[in-house]
C-alpha cells in the first residue's frame, strides 16, 4: 500500500512538471520575423501581445490562428495587405496604436468578420476613407490619424450599422464630418482636440442614437454663432452628455432662430425609423427561432408518444393472438 501511494505521488509530480512545461511553451513563443509574442488569456479571450525588433518592418508571421485579441503597439510595421489577416479570422480586438509608418490596403481588415474593436490611433494610415471596415465593428478609434475625411468632409462608414463608439480626436478636423448615411447604433462620438470652426449641425441628423458627444475645448470658435446655439439647445434637449458647449459671439444680444430645419428633421426621423425597424427585425427573428424550437420539441414529443402507443398496441395484439392459439 505504501509503495502504491509513493508511485501515485511521483506520477502526480511528473504530470505537474509536464503541464508547467506545456504552459510555459504555450505562453512564450516567438513568431517569425523578429517578433516576440506572449500568449495568454484575458477576460476569457485568447490574446497575443507582441513586441517588435526595431529593425523589423513586416507583420509577424505564424501567429496562432486561435487568437481573439492582438496587441501590436508602437512597432515599425510598414504595411498590411489583403492577405495579412487571412488566417486570423477569430480576432475580435485589434490594437495597432502608434504604428506611425503603417499603411493598409483597402481590404486589409475585410477578413476579420468577427472584429469588435479596432484601434488605429496615431498610426500612419492615410487612406481611411478608402478602407473597407468589417461590418461587425462596434468600436473604432482613428484618433490622431491624418486625412480621415475626403475633401468634401465625408467619412464613408455608414455600412457600420453596429458601430457604437467612434473616436476622431486630434484629427485636425475643422468641421463635423458627414458619414454618408445613418449610423443607427452610434452612441458615443469623440471630437476632442479638434479646432471645430465650421460646425455642420446637419451632420448630427444621422446619429439618432447619440448619447455622448465629446468636444474640447468647451468653447467652439464657430463662424456661425447661431449654429453653435442651435447645437447647444439640441444636445440639451436630447440629453446628450459630454458636450459642455459655450458659444462665443461679438454680439451676445444676437437673436437666433433655433428651430430645426425640415431636412434635419426628415433625416433624423428616417434614422429613427431604421433603428426601430432593425430592433423589430432582431426581436422578430429571435422570437421566430424560439417558436420554431418549441414547435420541433412538441412535434418530437408527439411522435414519441405515438410510437410508444403503437408499440404497446402491437404487444397487446400479439399477446391476444397467442392467448387465442392456446385456447
Amino acid at each position: 500500500m505504501y509503495l502504491k501511494r509513493e508511485y501515485e505521488r511521483i506520477i502526480f509530480k511528473l504530470l505537474n512538471v509536464c503541464l508547467l512545461c506545456l504552459m510555459m511553451t504555450h505562453k512564450y513563443s516567438q513568431a517569425k520575423g523578429g517578433f516576440k509574442c506572449i500568449y495568454g488569456y484575458e477576460k476569457s479571450m485568447y490574446t497575443a501581445n507582441c513586441t517588435l525588433d526595431e529593425r523589423e518592418t513586416k507583420f509577424p508571421k505564424d501567429l496562432n490562428r486561435g487568437i481573439e485579441a492582438l496587441y501590436l503597439k508602437r512597432s515599425m510595421i510598414r504595411s498590411i495587405d489583403d492577405n495579412t489577416f487571412e488566417n486570423l479570422s477569430n480576432i475580435k480586438f485589434l490594437f495597432l496604436e502608434f504604428n506611425t509608418r503603417l499603411r493598409a490596403s483597402a481590404r486589409a481588415f475585410k477578413p476579420l468578420n468577427k472584429l469588435h474593436t479596432l484601434d488605429l490611433s496615431y498610426s500612419g494610415i492615410t487612406n481611411t476613407t478608402a478602407i473597407e471596415f468589417p461590418e461587425s465593428l462596434k468600436q473604432l478609434s482613428l484618433s490622431g490619424v491624418e486625412k480621415v475625411t475626403t475633401e468634401s468632409g465625408e467619412l464613408p462608414i455608414s455600412c457600420l450599422q453596429d458601430l457604437e463608439g467612434l473616436s476622431l480626436s486630434d484629427c485636425s478636423l475643422n468641421e463635423v464630418p458627414s458619414f454618408g448615411g445613418p449610423l443607427i447604433s452610434l452612441t458615443s462620438l469623440d471630437l476632442t482636440d479638434n479646432a471645430l470652426q465650421d460646425f455642420k449641425f446637419e451632420s448630427l441628423a444621422n446619429l439618432c442614437s447619440l448619447k455622448k458627444l465629446f468636444i474640447s475645448p468647451d468653447v467652439i470658435e464657430v463662424r456661425n454663432y447661431c449654429e453653435c446655439v442651435k447645437l447647444k439647445q439640441w444636445t440639451e434637449s436630447q440629453h446628450i452628455i459630454g458636450a459642455n458647449i459655450i458659444c462665443k459671439s461679438d454680439n451676445n444680444d444676437q437673436e437666433c432662430n433655433t428651430s430645426l430645419s425640415k431636412a434635419f428633421l426628415e433625416t433624423h426621423n428616417s434614422c429613427i425609423r431604421k433603428r426601430k425597424m432593425r430592433t423589430f427585425l432582431s426581436w422578430f427573428f429571435g422570437v421566430s427561432i424560439i417558436l420554431a424550437g418549441c414547435f420541433v420539441c412538441v412535434a418530437l414529443l408527439i411522435g414519441l408518444y405515438i410510437a410508444c402507443n403503437r408499440r404497446q398496441f402491437s404487444r397487446n395484439t400479439i399477446r391476444a393472438y397467442f392467448l387465442c392459439q392456446r385456447r
